[in-house]
Protein backbone atom coordinates (compact mmCIF):
# COMPACT_ATOMS: atom_id res chain seq x y z
CA UNK A 1 0.00 0.00 0.00
CA UNK A 2 1.09 3.66 -0.81
CA UNK A 3 0.24 7.17 -0.58
CA UNK A 4 0.78 9.28 -3.86
CA UNK A 5 3.03 12.17 -2.43
CA UNK A 6 1.21 15.79 -4.00
CA UNK A 7 3.48 18.69 -4.11
CA UNK A 8 1.09 20.97 -3.42
CA UNK A 9 3.34 24.11 -2.61
CA UNK A 10 5.15 23.77 -5.74
CA UNK A 11 8.46 23.82 -4.08
CA UNK A 12 11.47 23.23 -5.42
CA UNK A 13 12.68 21.73 -2.33
CA UNK A 14 9.57 19.17 -1.96
CA UNK A 15 8.68 15.75 -3.89
CA UNK A 16 5.87 14.73 -4.91
CA UNK A 17 3.45 15.03 -7.90
CA UNK A 18 2.51 18.46 -9.45
CA UNK A 19 -1.31 18.12 -8.02
CA UNK A 20 -2.56 18.22 -11.91
CA UNK A 21 -0.07 15.47 -12.89
CA UNK A 22 -0.90 13.17 -9.93
CA UNK A 23 -4.55 13.43 -11.04
CA UNK A 24 -3.91 12.72 -14.80
CA UNK A 25 -1.39 9.95 -13.92
CA UNK A 26 -3.36 8.39 -10.95
CA UNK A 27 -4.93 5.41 -13.15
CA UNK A 28 -1.60 4.69 -14.49
CA UNK A 29 -0.18 4.43 -10.94
CA UNK A 30 -2.71 2.58 -9.91
CA UNK A 31 -2.57 -0.40 -12.64
CA UNK A 32 1.37 -1.34 -11.76
CA UNK A 33 1.54 -4.71 -10.37
CA UNK A 34 1.16 -4.76 -6.54
CA UNK A 35 0.27 -1.04 -5.89
CA UNK A 36 -2.46 -0.73 -3.91
CA UNK A 37 -3.03 3.42 -3.60
CA UNK A 38 -3.92 4.22 -0.04
CA UNK A 39 -4.28 7.99 -0.15
CA UNK A 40 -2.45 10.95 -0.62
CA UNK A 41 0.62 12.96 1.27
CA UNK A 42 2.09 16.52 1.07
CA UNK A 43 3.75 18.47 2.83
CA UNK A 44 3.36 22.30 3.63
CA UNK A 45 5.74 25.24 3.47
CA UNK A 46 7.69 25.74 6.97
CA UNK A 47 6.16 29.09 7.31
CA UNK A 48 5.12 31.00 10.39
CA UNK A 49 1.62 32.62 7.75
CA UNK A 50 -1.08 30.12 8.24
CA UNK A 51 -2.79 31.19 4.66
CA UNK A 52 -0.15 29.20 2.41
CA UNK A 53 -0.23 26.09 4.58
CA UNK A 54 -3.75 26.39 4.70
CA UNK A 55 -3.80 26.13 1.40
CA UNK A 56 -1.52 23.45 0.26
CA UNK A 57 -4.05 21.01 2.77
CA UNK A 58 -7.58 22.21 1.17
CA UNK A 59 -5.57 21.91 -2.38
CA UNK A 60 -4.57 17.90 -1.33
CA UNK A 61 -8.27 17.39 -0.04
CA UNK A 62 -10.09 18.63 -2.73
CA UNK A 63 -7.90 16.53 -5.01
CA UNK A 64 -8.94 13.66 -2.76
CA UNK A 65 -12.50 14.32 -3.47
CA UNK A 66 -11.97 14.56 -7.51
CA UNK A 67 -10.92 11.43 -6.87
CA UNK A 68 -13.38 9.93 -4.48
CA UNK A 69 -16.02 11.20 -7.04
CA UNK A 70 -14.42 9.12 -9.65
CA UNK A 71 -14.82 6.13 -7.55
CA UNK A 72 -12.00 5.59 -5.89
CA UNK A 73 -10.95 4.63 -1.99
CA UNK A 74 -9.06 6.94 -0.23
CA UNK A 75 -8.89 6.34 3.39
CA UNK A 76 -5.92 8.14 3.98
CA UNK A 77 -4.88 11.65 3.96
CA UNK A 78 -1.06 12.53 5.23
CA UNK A 79 -0.50 16.07 6.10
CA UNK A 80 0.68 18.44 8.78
CA UNK A 81 3.74 18.15 11.32
CA UNK A 82 4.58 19.48 14.35
CA UNK A 83 4.44 22.78 13.43
CA UNK A 84 1.40 22.73 11.60
CA UNK A 85 -0.98 19.34 12.59
CA UNK A 86 -3.65 21.79 13.92
CA UNK A 87 -4.03 23.12 10.75
CA UNK A 88 -4.15 20.13 9.30
CA UNK A 89 -6.50 18.14 11.59
CA UNK A 90 -9.21 21.30 10.12
CA UNK A 91 -8.74 20.54 6.79
CA UNK A 92 -9.06 16.77 6.94
CA UNK A 93 -5.99 14.99 7.95
CA UNK A 94 -6.41 11.46 8.64
CA UNK A 95 -2.31 10.96 9.37
CA UNK A 96 -0.16 13.15 10.72
CA UNK A 97 3.92 13.12 10.73
CA UNK A 98 4.45 14.84 14.43
CA UNK A 99 7.77 13.11 15.49
CA UNK A 100 9.79 16.27 16.70
CA UNK A 101 7.14 17.40 18.81
CA UNK A 102 6.86 13.36 20.53
CA UNK A 103 10.96 13.11 20.39
CA UNK A 104 12.53 16.76 21.23
CA UNK A 105 14.64 16.68 24.19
Amino acid sequence: AILLQVNTSFEETKAGFAPKVCEELFEQIQKLPNIEIKGLMTIAPNVEDEKPIRACFQDLRKIKERLEKQGHSLPILSMGMSHDYRIALEEGATLLRIGSTLFQE
